[in-house]
């Protein structure tokens, strides 16, 4: 009993006092920011232009293909009309197709790093200039939300919902970099449990005040937010408390063979996890149209038109099938990557040196 309280105490404070829909999504962006190093313009360009265009451009292609053919087989309708508006509109606000969804993450990351390398070339390298840069760059984040809670059927409408939502993460982006270079030695300094006492207690503060409403929802379209302020502030004691309990983890554990993987292919998991969470559903719709009676719940409709229907009784193992298969596909794209560049260095080292 005393070892179920404790673990139940633990998922309390991870799925209740920090709800990952309250501050996961601008996490991910805020370690983006905190690796962030001033290189030359063109380096920097060409560099998120090789590690997040072309692959969201390639992962694109690969999921229109595997969508087109699960419409085919399936009679879905995942695919989107392929327009030269839709085709230039993907370029910034997400995919062609609804089971590569995910893929809105990677190129508005992409947009976010391409804002802050030009915003970092034009202004002076000093704490003055950092501080006020980040003044102002906050202050547009906030003016984004404000939109987006006051005027969303126009920015839907104008097709400007990437940039309001880039304006809105570049402050999280601002956020990793500043903790890196000015914060993270003092917060060092601090007691862990007291930092992570503090956030706990903030958000117990807020859920209190605001009955569970610290989440916010949809930043892919940059929808349903209620309040200016809350999603800074809980984005920001989800993501200090989660990186205490991560220096944590890593002190008395060290290096973890599983987490560096994912580490390394954080991109390909999350392109294609959808696609595998799917794959319960994809068995059952098979059998309904097959005949089969036994699943009348199932949400037909939904499933036809999105990738991103829940339905009750495959939650549990598409969440496993997801997990499993997206690192599966990390796996065998990561070993063939490791098999050519070996066979490409030996082919180096066996060829013949000429001399003139």
């Amino acid at each position: 009993m005393v070892i179920d309280d404790h673990n139940n105490s633990v998922m309390a404070i991870g799925t209740d006092i920090f709800p990952y829909n309250s501050f996961y999504m601008p996490l991910f962006v805020f370690a983006s920011g905190y690796f962030f190093k001033d290189k030359p313009l063109i380096d920097s360009i060409k560099g998120k232009i090789k590690k997040l265009f072309i692959p969201y451009i390639i992962w694109n292609i690969v999921f229109l293909f595997v969508a087109s053919l699960i419409d085919r087989i399936l009679d879905t309708h995942w695919v989107q009309p392929l327009t030269l508006s839709s085709t230039i509109m993907s370029l910034f606000d997400g995919s062609t197709c609804s089971i590569n969804g995910p893929a809105w993450f990677a190129i508005m990351l992409f947009w976010v790093s391409i804002i802050y390398i030009l915003v970092k070339k034009f202004v002076p390298s000093s704490i003055f200039a950092d501080i006020t840069t980040s003044i102002v760059i906050v202050c547009g984040a906030i003016f984004s939300l404000w939109m987006c809670i006051f005027h969303y059927d126009s920015i839907r409408s104008s097709d400007s919902a990437w940039l309001v939502r880039a304006i809105f993460y570049l402050a999280f982006y601002d956020m990793g970099h500043i903790f890196n270079k000015y914060i993270e030695s003092r917060l060092l300094k601090l007691n862990t449990l007291t930092v992570c006492l503090i956030c706990v207690l903030t958000n117990i503060t807020l859920i209190y005040i605001l009955k569970f409403n610290i989440n916010f929802y949809s930043t892919s379209s940059m929808e349903s937010f209620s309040n200016i302020l809350l999603p800074f502030i809980s984005s920001l004691t989800g993501i200090v408390f989660y990186y205490e309990l991560a220096r944590v983890i890593s002190a008395k554990l060290g290096s973890i063979r599983i987490i560096d993987f994912i580490g390394r292919n954080t991109f390909t998991i999350m392109e294609t996890h959808l696609l595998f969470v799917n794959l319960p559903a994809m068995f059952i719709y098979s059998k309904i149209q097959s005949g089969s009676s036994e699943y009348q719940d199932f949400p037909i409709n939904t499933f036809v038109n999105s990738a991103w229907s829940r339905y009750q009784p495959t939650l549990r193992i598409g969440f496993w099938s997801g997990l499993i298969g997206s690192i599966l596909i990390a796996f065998i794209i990561e070993s063939v990557k490791k098999y050519y560049l070996t066979h490409k260095n030996q082919n180096h080292s066996t060829c013949p040196v000429t001399y003139k």
